[in-house]
């Protein structure tokens, strides 16, 4: 608190009581995230080529696959907890739908910009995102109009049952349909269409965040278990690749078991860690409850500063991958996080990119 000054003690409790409030543990995993986003999109572009640093390219996608799953399981985590109604439900969904507007309007400028047009502006964006990064606002609507369901599941006294929903849903939106996608054969009949993916990501976080006993999380489980399902995304996304004679996704998607198993651990090892490492370092809480304020931003923007960067010749490429990836990635989520800082300070400008 000392960087508030001595003499600020109204302003030392305010920011208290709002560190308190917030779970600075949720903000650092967004912001781990956030960073796993990035690192991503910076990869996909030499995905397809299959050239002579592939492999960093592999690893790199490899371990970040659980970043949109750990943004899916924090909503969970802050949100199924609280009472819900239609309002503000509603009030969640226009709070992402304006800037969904905002940002669509802006990538679609750029484009314009840079050679590509998009016919009618207005029903491109309300049917498809126009930049690949925007799907998960549209699926964000989504989860928040429907969010009253999953709070009626999370009061389920019977946890039995609620473990079964979710083993039901593992089975039927990842074990299932990847067995299809690897053999083109159907084994169990049973319809599971009706399961949705990201709400049992979202459930499973809260189901985490309030069950587990955090101060017995086995860390290090969790850590092996990571680092096993990442290998294992890598491993099989090449031997699938070579198969096929082409680049393939099918082991990078949400609904692949390593990346639901993998980004399940992740929440648990980067919760735990900040909880130990972190629970009495007022600083770090203090940094973390700012720089959550960046994340959803960051999200929105990056692409954008992603895409300079490489006009400007800045992206996988500009050194040796295993060097340039990582080193892209942060270049971006600086520029991008400032940014944003700058923008909430900007009247109007500011719904753009909530805190």
């Amino acid at each position: 608190m000392d960087r508030l000054g001595r003499g600020d003690n109204l302003s030392s409790v305010v920011l208290d009581k709002k560190v308190k409030e917030r779970d600075f543990t949720l903000d650092g995993i967004r912001f781990i995230a956030i960073y796993m986003v990035i690192l991503i999109h910076v990869s996909a572009k030499g995905f397809p080529s299959m050239s002579e640093h592939w492999w960093a390219i592999n690893f790199y996608d490899s371990i970040s696959r659980g970043a949109v799953p750990l943004f899916f399981m924090v909503t969970g985590a802050l949100l199924l907890s609280k009472e819900t109604s239609a309002r503000t439900s509603l009030k969640r969904a226009w709070r992402i739908a304006v800037p969904l507007f905002a940002w669509s309007m802006i990538y679609l400028s750029w484009f314009r910009y840079t050679g590509t047009e998009f016919p009618h502006w207005i029903r491109t964006t309300l049917r498809t995102p126009v930049a690949p990064h925007l799907w998960y606002l549209y699926t964000l609507i989504g989860v928040y109009i429907f969010l009253p369901v999953m709070v009626g599941f999370c009061k389920i006294q019977d946890r039995s049952a609620q473990y079964l929903a979710l083993a039901g849903c593992f089975f039927g939106s990842c074990i299932a349909p990847m067995l299809y996608a690897l053999t083109q054969k159907t084994y169990i009949g049973v319809e599971f269409n009706f399961l949705s993916l990201y709400a049992g990501y979202i459930v499973a976080g809260w189901m985490l965040y309030n069950q587990l006993d955090w101060k017995r999380a086995p860390v290090a489980l969790a850590a092996v278990v990571w680092a096993l399902c990442a290998a294992a995304t890598a491993v099989f996304t090449w031997q699938h690749s070579i198969k096929l004679g082409r680049a393939d996704e099918t082991f990078y998607i949400y609904s692949s078991p390593f990346v639901v198993i993998g980004a399940i651990s992740s929440f648990v090892l980067l919760r735990a860690l900040m909880t130990r490492l972190f629970q009495n370092s007022e600083k770090v809480k203090n940094f973390l409850a700012d720089a959550g304020k960046l994340n959803f931003g960051i999200y929105l923007v990056h692409v954008l500063v992603m895409f300079w960067l490489d006009l400007n010749g800045m992206d996988y490429r500009f050194a040796n991958p295993w060097i340039a990836i990582p080193i892209t990635a942060l270049a971006i989520f600086v520029l991008s996080a400032a940014l944003v800082y700058v923008m909430q300070k900007i009247p109007l400008v500011r719904q753009a990119v909530p805190a």
